[in-house]
């Protein structure tokens, strides 16, 4: 008999709850596993706050002299990733920061 399964799991200042609905305690706690490495990928990318996430060094470029290389947009589609290429980032004026 299937089964509500709850995880609660903390990232870009919120609180995720995940229900699951699953038979297998098993199967739900890898589903829901799989799901919050996605959200801490995603905080860990586009966080404005976390030191070395992609956002956080394009706000913090200095010069138009300095490029570095980001990771590319991710979708649920995408996931998991079968290899990660770069693109880059050069900025245009001095940092605004």
């Amino acid at each position: 008999m299937s089964q509500i399964h709850q995880f609660d799991h903390h990232a870009m200042k919120t609180t995720f709850i995940l229900r699951i609905v699953a038979e297998d305690a098993k199967l739900a706690h890898d589903v829901a596993h799989a799901a919050i490495v996605l959200l801490d990928e995603i905080e860990n990318t586009l966080s404005r706050y976390i030191e070395g996430s992609d956002v956080f060094r394009i706000n913090h470029m200095e010069t138009v002299k300095h490029c570095l290389s980001v990771r590319p947009a991710m979708t649920v589609y995408d996931w998991p990733p079968k290899h990660m290429s770069t693109l880059a980032a050069c900025s245009t004026s001095p940092s605004a920061h």
